[in-house]
């Protein structure tokens, strides 16, 4: 709030008060007009100072100036043509944002963070729904920038075109790299009840394992299985071997000990509830369909 002395004159520089950033959003569209130069910014999502990031933009149209991506206060390449542009920038701010002062409209914008390291775990792609105007979920796989045609999903990755769900028989394969599948859940039967694990049983079309530190109990304990834990017997002659694994086709293993203590000959795995991530051996079409934990209540824990 201003004030003033009666009777003196009080000057307002309209161009000042009345000043916008010069964009607007309509659908999935963000338009700039070149009248005002200034910043669009993402809400919800924090950048990691130090961090680089990925990003992917398409310019449809643009005059009078130019358009650049934002992470904090570390710019990108200044765009004056239309295009589809793919670009990384370290991170110096917690936000992101597009300045400009030109007249121009962006569409179909992704943001990832750049790992070294690629696997099923750390991809965290953001997916951003026309419909609901939000990001509404997360996906593992990380392209350039991605999109819908009907049912249909597309995706651009290093310059190619990708369609995804199409018939193939070849699943888990994206981008060249076959990945494996993963089912993550929580055994809790009697919640309430402290339990001694013992063994874990599948039925399903083919193998699956733990991997590294896959099992984890209440209490903290943390164990796994490998293929070979599952092995059932060891045929062999001059000439080859062959190891089953499954008595009437069911996979089953013994559970092994807590990798804090030894995982031989370490502490029997106890707990109110357990969280096993199962992960296929093969690529091909998973069809899983019982996983049983068998299990005791624990004489420790009983009162």
């Amino acid at each position: 709030m201003a004030t003033a002395i009666e009777n003196n004159v009080i000057e307002i520089d309209l161009l000042t008060a009345c000043n916008t950033t010069g964009w607007s959003i309509a659908g999935d569209i963000a338009s700039h007009t070149s009248c005002n130069a200034g910043s669009i910014t993402l809400l919800g999502y924090d950048l990691v100072v130090g961090q680089t990031y990925q990003i992917s933009y398409v310019v449809p149209s643009i005059s009078g100036g130019y358009v650049q991506a934002v992470a904090g206060t570390t710019g990108g390449t200044h765009r004056t043509t239309a295009g589809l542009y793919v670009e990384t920038i370290v991170a110096n701010g917690t936000t992101f944002s597009f300045f400009s002062n030109a007249t121009c409209t962006l569409q179909v914008f992704n943001i990832q963070k750049v790992i070294n390291t690629i696997s099923n775990f750390q991809q965290q792609t953001p997916v951003f729904s026309v419909n609901n105007h939000k990001y509404g979920e997360f996906r593992t796989i990380a392209p350039d920038f991605g999109f819908s045609l009907d049912v249909d999903m597309l995706t651009v990755y290093q310059g190619k075109l990708y369609l995804h769900q199409n018939g193939s028989d070849d699943r888990n394969v994206f981008y060249g790299v076959a990945y494996q599948s993963i089912v993550q859940y929580v055994d809790n039967a009697v919640p309430a009840a402290v339990k001694t694990y013992q063994s874990l049983s599948i039925q399903s079309n083919q193998l699956m394992v733990t991997g590294d530190n896959g099992i984890s109990t209440s209490l903290g304990q943390v164990s796994e299985l490998s293929e070979i834990d599952f092995v059932k017997d060891l045929l062999s002659d001059a000439n080859s071997s062959v190891a089953v694994e499954t008595i009437e086709g069911v996979f089953s293993a013994n559970f092994l000990r807590d990798i804090n203590t030894g995982l031989l000959d370490g502490d029997v795995l106890r707990g109110n509830y357990m969280v096993i991530q199962l992960i296929s051996t093969s690529n091909t079409p998973l069809r899983l369909y019982t996983v049983n934990i068998v299990s005791q209540h624990s004489a420790i824990g009983s009162r």
